[in-house]
């Protein structure tokens, strides 16, 4: 490969492209859930079982990075305004776009103004 064409956006598509080969159509792996918590409950498993949407999983990171961030500020007697959050998860999400990329979450989140996901979000 010449690597003048290794374009940011050739190397996403590979990598979408091979998630989907290995792990197959998310879709369609779901339908085989209930016949997977069946095989484990006869096994003798104990567990529970949580669905999210890629953009869900990614605003609960990004929560649980902001709240790391804000502790270890707070050690500090120091705060963080909104513009501050903001700007730190900006920058965070573009110093690991690698990483977010590789686990699938690295298309923007839709805005929904939502805002973050609050625990009465979450099925534990």
């Amino acid at each position: 490969m010449i690597p003048k064409f290794l374009t940011n956006a050739l190397i996403q598509n590979v990598r979408t492209t091979v998630r989907k080969e290995i792990f197959g159509d998310p879709d369609q792996n779901l339908t085989y859930l209930p016949k997977l918590e069946e095989v484990l409950r006869e096994a003798g498993h104990d567990f529970e079982i949580c669905t999210k949407t890629s953009d869900q999983v990614k605003k609960r990171l990004l929560e649980v990075v902001l709240q790391e961030k804000i502790q270890s500020l707070k050690k500090l007697n120091r705060t963080m305004s909104k513009e501050d959050k903001l700007k730190y998860l900006e920058n965070w999400e573009e110093l690991n776009l690698d990483l977010l990329q590789e686990g699938g979450l690295g298309t923007p989140l839709r805005d929904d103004s939502s805002g973050p996901i609050s625990t009465s979000d979450e099925k534990r």
